[in-house]
């Protein structure tokens, strides 16, 4: 069936006329979400004991240039915007790759992911004509999608690619056609795949190329509203979708380039499931050795955070039984209506993924979409960055030469609700001062990480569980903020008996 690809987004869930399911996925997930509960805030006065010397005041937050996020060995989560059509108020279509490009920086991430398809042109400069017979080596040569591609802001680049053959006209999805394939038609395509890893190998970061939404591709567009009866051909339509990802991995494998990897992505694992119908992660999946496995999110991410969670080890258990890497998993595609949650709702839920996907280990999460397309923006349609996409944005206090810091530390009593002048107690609340991330912090104490019920510029609560960190405990702290960096280690002793206690000497 044709079937443009999509070049804007009105709700990632369902790109369907199914919208009674679209309501109530979204009436559910307003009734099941869970939201990051927020400790109380920095009183006026408190009693700060400062670790080495004492003060009266925090220093002022220093501001430094933005630099790339990075991946470290903590296996802190790259996440960044997928950059995917999109205009701005007085900018030149012609000009939008450029502006995208500058968007894209200024956020300070490392990672980003973009589009290479015949249909590129239709989709970022606002319906110019179908590239037609244009390579993926040709389109990525091209100064505009070059300068994106070798841009050192970005380590990862992610690439949602669709080769000439197999898309030519911009409107049949002939690698969905079995009829389509033969000997040197998957020599063909395999090519054009080596041809683009190659000249991807030129350049010092990460590659991964991917495709979209794999379920929707199987399912006539739509794999939510899916039944036996309304994609007949679904199964015929899977044989053909295995032969053109075995010919893309192929075809990246034997460009001998250590620096690009290929990724499948699929976006439907319970509702087709449910129905004893076929899907990419049960039945391509297995028959495929792809370097990364990437999930467009939405069947999860609608419901809850927790539901999320308990996905991602969903999936990773599938991957272990079909004999795959299951840290090999990523959040291809995250977002939220922010028409329909508002601003600081849809931030919310997206700091929350976030949040899971660092407690996760999970590598890379990509947000939809850097410009409003049509609500879901990082950026707005003048080019302003949103509540929302400033969850992505790496923090300029802890960029450049800069780090947190922590500067001081104090108790909370959450049974007593009182401030202490002793450092923690075991299953109640830390509090850290200091400079850090105004978000995607992870606290290392005693090398195990938690994540923070609050976190601001200049304060952090933990929740101290017993039964990790025990009372008596000698503990080290140590913030990563969300660029990755790592303060220095804080050493203290927590008590274990509750009550206004003097801290030890440190």
């Amino acid at each position: 069936m044709p079937h443009n690809l999509p070049k804007t987004k009105t709700f990632p869930i369902v790109a369907t006329a199914a919208a009674g399911c679209l309501i109530a996925a979204w009436l559910l997930s307003l009734i099941l979400s869970q939201s990051v509960s927020l400790f109380p805030a920095p009183v006026a006065l408190y009693h700060q004991q400062v670790l080495g010397a004492q003060t009266t005041a925090l220093s002022p937050t220093v501001r430094g240039p933005r630099t790339a996020q990075t991946n470290p060995e903590l296996n802190l989560t790259q996440v960044g915007p997928y950059f995917w059509g999109g205009q701005i108020a007085g900018i030149n279509p012609a000009d939008m790759l450029g502006e995208g490009q500058k968007l894209a920086d200024n956020l300070g991430t490392g990672l980003i992911r973009i589009t290479l398809a015949p249909n590129d042109d239709m989709t970022y400069l606002s319906g110019a004509d179908c590239l037609g017979n244009d390579s993926l080596k040709s389109l990525a040569a091209r100064p505009d999608f070059q300068q994106i591609l070798a841009d050192p802001q970005f380590t990862t680049v992610i690439i949602t690619a669709y080769d000439e053959i197999s898309f030519s006209n911009c409107q049949d999805k002939n690698y969905m056609d079995p009829a389509f394939f033969s000997a040197p038609t998957f020599t063909q395509i395999s090519k054009e795949y080596t041809d683009l890893a190659k000249y991807l190998s030129q350049f010092n970061k990460t590659f991964i190329i991917d495709n979209w939404e794999g379920d929707n591709d199987l399912y006539c567009g739509n794999a939510y509203g899916a039944t036996a009866d309304n994609c007949p051909d679904a199964a015929k339509r899977l044989s053909a979708y295995v032969m053109w990802t075995k010919a893309r991995i192929a075809g990246i494998r034997a460009a001998g380039a250590n620096n690009v990897k290929s990724a499948v992505e699929f976006n439907n694992i319970h509702s087709l499931e449910n129905q004893g119908l076929p899907t990419v992660l049960n039945d391509v999946v297995p028959r495929v050795n792809a370097d990364y496995y990437s999930y467009s999110s939405y069947e999860s991410i609608n419901v809850s955070p927790a539901q999320t969670a308990a996905d991602i080890d969903f999936i990773r258990d599938k991957l272990s039984a079909a004999g795959k890497d299951p840290s090999s998993l990523f959040l291809g595609e995250v977002g939220f209506d922010t028409n329909f949650l508002g601003q600081a709702d849809a931030a919310a839920r997206l700091r929350d993924i976030v949040n899971i996907a660092q407690q996760k280990s999970i590598p890379y999460l990509v947000v939809w979409n850097l410009i409003d397309n049509p609500s879901f923006g990082v950026y707005d349609n003048n080019g302003q960055l949103t509540p929302y996409g400033d969850v992505l944005a790496v923090d300029p206090a802890v960029a450049g030469q800069d780090k947190p810091n922590i500067a001081g530390a104090q108790g909370f009593n959450a049974d007593t609700n009182t401030y202490t002048n002793y450092y923690g107690d075991d299953n109640q609340y830390l509090i850290l001062y200091g400079n850090f991330s105004s978000s995607g912090n992870l606290i290392k104490i005693n090398g195990q990480t938690f994540l923070p019920l609050y976190e601001s510029p200049n304060q952090i609560n933990v929740k101290l569980n017993n039964t990790r960190i025990p009372g008596g405990s000698s503990v080290q702290v140590t913030v990563i903020g969300f660029n990755g960096q790592s303060s220095d280690p804080v050493d203290f002793n927590l008590l274990s008996t509750s009550g206004d206690q003097t801290p030890p000497s440190q």
